[in-house]
């Protein structure tokens, strides 16, 4: 159904439901609003673009074209009646974005039908909003909390009220709470009566909602199984990105709830016309923030909202390592075939040349040397032998063997160099490292079938490798493990392909580290992001501090920590995984790390709810710390960039089981900000 049919559908439904028409304003309110309204032209958004909205009961007031010329004198205006509007006869960039602002003008109803439009599609979500209700009957606060509303970034309510028989404004917005089971929610807030003169400027007139969560609890749409992370540990889930968010929720001042599973075991991908896995769940399921591996797609990005990339990785494979070549063999390995090929013609070559130089240096004297013992004088030399029986007429051909003997010393040499060591370690046949290597190979290929893209996507490549390797793809089920791909690795007749971390994280549980290695190409490389519901207004706060954990280098920190965690102390000075594409581990866990598909009674049973650091308990100055296993410098740094108070004047850290007393100080922002850290004693 087109949109104008939605329009004529909602206005007949009103009409059939003997909706009266509202009250008509008096003439006091009548002027308080065009009052309010140039008021606001003339001073917060003077100079603004703007798009200009209001209802049937506004345009008949006999004062309202006047407001709206003021309107077009001051700023660059866009007017529409809700009755006429029509997203399609506007430019994206006109109802949409952060430098877009509207102002909604009504007095009736209408609204709620011209909301109820707004949300059939995306594509409403100016930056700035504000909304003049001019009729004290209409339930504004209702309009206020509506979703399409809520989609602003900034934005406030002007409601018309009777106050001891005067009528006034009174200024409102919606900021973050908890509600119901601390849930996230939105609640009113009173910004005070206007008055003029009283929002000058645009930051007077929009404040920012976002600084302070107030304790709400974000439903994550989550897959504890997504090592390094979100995974199962123990009877709860961990993962670097749950310690991000850690991090920024003692900031923002809100907690999570983790979904150890999605409904229908599905990653999250578009099937059908439809989302599935953890990208249904946002969509679908209530869910308000997705932390798993997902790159940023073009069908993502249409409908969701995404952070900034805070990592970047593809799907890499893993394969048996190939048998080390017989020992015999090594004596032919110094040497490559050509040059195994080009020293035995220059042997043969040298030495007929000089068994012909040497008879006819002697054809008219008797001689009983033959040809043959003029050969093996030249490859005697070749293996480092002496020449014991010489002919005692050749003293010529001493200088014209003296190179000879020179080169003959050099080969062998190097010859001996390299069998030593080709006799000390183990010779392993060519491995495959590539791609179209693999697709050539016969070798097939496997996954886990979880509701992952890949498989898919091979299949649909364009390139003939991938295509390939698509064709060759079999899949194995969810919920016993990756024991069926480890023993098709280990039997050598298939590459287990997954993600680059996991696959490290795979490869030690299932033992394989000394038998197995991950393929120096990936496929399917991409920016890895959080991702949210459509026109969330604070994905850019969650965005700008995933952002400074990234630049502070805390994201690269706990993503190493929990690699070394979990790949033992072997690798603590070793970078690991990603960025590292020769690295082969060689390390087999003693303890117990549940992969994907394990253990599902375990995973049902596990719940986090509301799971908060101790760092960073925010006071009005001071930033209180402990747990010195957890404190980090650039934290702290990451912590200031991010304090809703412009100036704090000083940081207590208390760490350590030790008393002593230092002052140092870290730049924030282009400051020097005191930290005084007290290593107390019982922490």
């Amino acid at each position: 159904m087109s949109e104008t049919a939605w329009i004529l559908v909602l206005l007949a439904i009103v009409q059939l439901s003997g909706a009266q028409a509202p009250l008509r304003p008096s003439l006091e309110q009548t002027s308080l609003t065009n009052l309010l309204l140039q008021d606001l032209v003339e001073n917060p958004l003077r100079d603004e673009y703007m798009l200009l909205v209001h209802d049937s009961a506004s345009e008949v007031s006999s004062s309202f074209s006047v407001v709206a010329a003021a309107f077009r004198s001051h700023t660059s205006v866009v007017m529409s009646s809700m009755a006429d509007f029509r997203l399609d006869d506007f430019p994206t960039h006109q109802v949409q974005g952060p430098n877009v602002t509207a102002l909604v003008v009504f007095s009736s109803d209408e609204v709620f039908m011209f909301l109820d439009y707004l949300q059939l599609t995306f594509t409403w979500n100016p930056g700035h909003l504000v909304l003049v209700c001019s009729n004290s009957s209409v339930d504004a606060p209702r309009v206020l909390h509506h979703a399409v509303v809520l989609r602003s970034l900034y934005l406030v309510l002007f409601q018309l009220e009777q106050r001891r028989g005067r009528a006034i404004y009174k200024a409102s917005d919606a900021l973050p709470s908890a509600g119901q089971n601390g849930q996230l929610t939105f609640a009113t807030s009173l910004r005070g009566q206007w008055k003029k003169g009283r929002f000058a400027t645009k930051s007077d007139l929009f404040r920012y909602r976002f600084g302070d969560f107030r304790k709400a609890v974000i439903a994550l749409a989550s897959w504890c199984d997504d090592f390094p992370f979100i995974y199962l540990a123990g009877e709860g889930c961990k993962g670097s990105s749950l310690q991000a968010l850690d991090y920024i929720g003692e900031v923002l001042n809100f907690s999570y709830i983790v979904q150890v599973e999605p409904q229908d075991l599905n990653w999250g991908d578009f099937e059908n016309g439809n989302w599935t896995g953890m990208m249904g769940d946002l969509m679908f399921h209530n869910k308000q923030l997705a932390i798993n591996y997902f790159y940023i797609t073009p069908e993502r990005g249409r409908d969701f909202d995404f952070t900034f990339p805070y990592e970047a990785e593809g799907f890499g494979f893993m394969l048996r390592l190939p048998p080390p070549l017989p020992q015999w063999k090594s004596l032919l390995y110094p040497f490559s075939s050509v040059i195994w090929g080009l020293v035995v013609a220059t042997v043969v070559f040298v030495g007929i040349m000089f068994a012909g130089l040497y008879k006819l240096q002697n054809h008219h004297q008797k001689d009983s040397t033959d040809a043959t013992a003029l050969f093996l004088i030249i490859f005697s030399s070749m293996v480092r032998q002496s020449v014991s029986n010489a002919p005692t007429s050749w003293a010529w051909m001493r200088v014209w063997l003296g190179p000879w003997w020179l080169a003959s010393i050099i080969v062998s040499l190097a010859y001996t160099c390299n069998l030593i060591a080709f006799l000390t370690i183990p010779v392993y046949p060519e491995r495959i490292e590539t791609v179209s290597d693999l697709a050539k190979a016969d070798v097939r290929i496997t996954m886990q079938d979880y509701g992952n893209f890949v498989p898919r996507a091979l299949l649909a490549s364009n390139d003939e490798s991938l295509k390939t390797l698509g064709e060759k793809l079999d899949l194995f089920g969810y919920g016993v493990g990756y024991v069926p791909g480890g023993r098709m690795v280990l039997a050598g007749t298939h590459a287990l392909i997954e993600t680059k971390s996991y696959l490290f994280n795979q490869q030690i549980i299932l033992n394989l580290s000394k038998t197995s290695y991950i393929m120096k190409d990936e496929v399917y490389s991409g920016h890895l992001s959080w991702f949210l519901p459509k026109n969330t207004p604070y994905t850019d706060r969650i965005s700008r501090s995933l952002q400074s954990l990234r630049e502070g280098g805390i994201l690269l920190k706990l993503y190493r920590e929990h690699m070394e965690a979990a790949l033992g102390p072997a690798v603590q000075d070793k970078k690991v995984g990603r960025g590292d594409k020769s690295m082969e581990l060689t390390l087999v866990l003693n303890h117990q790390t549940t992969g994907r598909g394990l253990d599902p009674a375990r995973r049902r049973a596990c719940t986090m709810c509301g799971r908060r650091n101790s760092m960073g308990v925010k006071t009005s100055r001071f930033l209180c710390a402990s747990q010195a296993s957890t404190f980090n410098r650039n934290f702290v740094s990451f912590y200031l960039h991010n304090l809703p108070s412009s100036n704090p004047r000083c940081v207590l850290i208390y760490i350590g089981n030790r008393r002593t007393l230092s002052i140092q100080f870290v730049a924030v922002c282009g400051k020097f900000v005191p930290i005084l850290l007290v290593l107390v004693e019982g922490i």
